[in-house]
């Protein structure tokens, strides 16, 4: 008799020691970000000149119950900015801190995506990559919405993953609500919209793919 083909979870899984130095990794990433971005007291008038003069006027029309002129940019940036000012204090806080952590899921979910499509390698690949890029930590250490924007792109695409290896409705859910966010934050994530039709390369019956579906492009318009 034949044996059944290796589930792609189990050869995918991570051990003890991989995790470890994953962790271990991230934990000097962080430590560097840290030291480069949350010590600053100044702006830096490049990347940060559309963060003083859009996002923040945004965020305090947010923190005044006003409404969003939204000239430029969509809302979730400054709308998250708000919330930010008033635990850090002071905008240039906000915005670092905002990327920050942006970064750190960014990082995360770059590691885990390409690991499950292309292997251990390449999961590795990208976590050492993006962590030597001085672009990516340029922006990571800047009060910018480069980051946020980049972390929800990137969890898009692994929940989507996740949700076709599963198949579980909440998980077609949330993924499309992760590519609304994501549209909500930059306009050119409008290439997202493309992962609303991901259900049908689920393995599943088509009664089911179109359940999956509606859920999909229901989660997706549910920011929008």
């Amino acid at each position: 008799m034949r044996e059944p083909a290796p589930d792609h979870c189990t050869q995918s899984a991570m051990t003890r020691r991989e995790k470890t130095l994953a962790l271990l990794a991230l934990a000097a990433f962080c430590g560097v970000l840290a030291a480069l971005a949350l010590g600053r007291t100044y702006f830096d008038y490049g990347t940060e000149t559309d963060y003083v003069g859009s996002f923040v006027p945004e965020a305090e029309r947010v923190l005044a119950s006003l409404p969003l002129t939204l000239e430029w940019h969509p809302p979730l940036y400054p709308l998250l900015l708000a919330p930010a000012q008033m635990a850090m204090g002071n905008w240039l806080l906000a915005g670092l801190a905002v990327s920050y952590l942006s970064a750190i899921a960014a990082i995360v979910c770059s590691f885990l995506f390409f690991r499950r499509i292309a292997g251990r390698g390449a999961g590795w690949g990208a976590l050492l990559g993006l962590a030597g890029s001085g672009v990516f930590i340029e922006y990571a250490a800047s009060a910018s919405s480069d980051m946020l924007f980049l972390a929800l792109f990137l969890a898009s695409y692994l929940l989507t993953l996740r949700a076709i290896e599963i198949r579980h409705p909440l998980l077609w859910l949330a993924a499309g609500l992760l590519a609304g966010l994501a549209l909500l934050a930059r306009s050119n994530a409008i290439t997202l919209v493309l992962l609303g039709a991901a259900p049908l390369l689920c393995q599943a019956p088509a009664r089911q793919k179109a359940g999956f579906l509606l859920l999909s492009l229901l989660g997706l318009a549910l920011p929008v």
